[in-house]
């Protein structure tokens, strides 16, 4: 994978096809190639990839420096590394709030903004959910998946099966063995200070959500739509009981948008 040096920290990336730059971001405790995974090759378009700070192969960095307007920095800076003068800017809900921190700092640079399943809005995630991530973070730390299962907040989190799926898939997840401290410093984070902020971008904005999840709530795409004076809003397939379907609308979408 190339890499480039960026804020202190070797930041890993992928790119693929050749065109119009689309940088797209993945979810806490991700990595590119969960982007790689979920986006169709699309004729015109080069993908480029990134591993965020903490996850896949590029390295946490100070724990302390770990915030939505760091990796947004990082964004830039991988961007303008390119020699990129515009980009078209999207991720996926943790990647989807980095998008947003970038898009109010360089709104010049972003050309267009998709936003797939946020998990942030200008508030933190919600307590419950907060506890969920750090009784992962205290499982991680002791690496086995039994430490998640006993603790109390385990029957909350299996009441969501894609949920649970994708906790216990974290103890597969080198970076997340490695850097476990990233689930409990992002989640009380904010990626905007006031949802207001918004309404000064005009770049076009499609936003993508599916209901039924208790950390990507429908809601949240319905905020942002309503904050984003030119964003359309579209309702998507549930992820986890219905992936080939929610990956088939998903890049029908990005397609059309792009």
């Amino acid at each position: 994978m190339p890499e480039l040096q960026l804020g202190g920290i070797t930041m890993r990336y992928r790119t693929r096809g050749s065109g119009a730059p689309l940088i797209f971001l993945h979810g806490m405790g991700g990595s590119s190639a969960q982007c790689q995974g979920l986006l169709d090759p699309m004729k015109g378009v080069c993908q480029i990839l990134p591993d965020l700070r903490g996850h896949g192969k590029t390295e946490l960095g100070p724990a302390e420096a770990l915030s939505f307007a760091a990796m947004a920095e990082d964004v830039a800076g991988l961007w303008q590394s390119l020699g990129l003068k515009r980009v078209a800017l999207g991720g996926i809900s943790m990647g989807a709030a980095v998008a947003v921190a970038a898009a109010l700092r360089f709104p010049q640079q972003v050309e267009k903004l998709i936003l797939l399943r946020p998990a942030w809005t200008d508030a933190p995630m919600a307590e419950e959910v907060q506890s969920w991530y750090r009784a992962l973070a205290a499982a991680l730390r002791e690496k086995t998946p039994a430490a998640l299962k006993a603790d109390p907040v385990f029957p909350q989190i299996q009441r969501h099966a894609d949920t649970a799926a994708i906790f216990l898939n974290a103890f597969q997840d080198r970076a997340s063995l490695r850097w476990p401290e990233k689930y409990e410093l992002l989640p009380p984070q904010r990626p905007v200070d006031a949802l207001a902020q918004l309404q000064a971008l005009h770049m076009p904005g499609l936003i993508l959500a599916d209901r039924g999840d208790p950390i990507h709530l429908f809601q949240y795409a319905e905020q942002y739509a309503a904050a984003l004076p030119n964003s359309i809003l579209l309702e998507v397939p549930p992820k986890g009981p219905e992936f080939l379907s929610y990956r088939a609308a998903v890049n029908r979408a990005l397609r059309d948008f792009l």
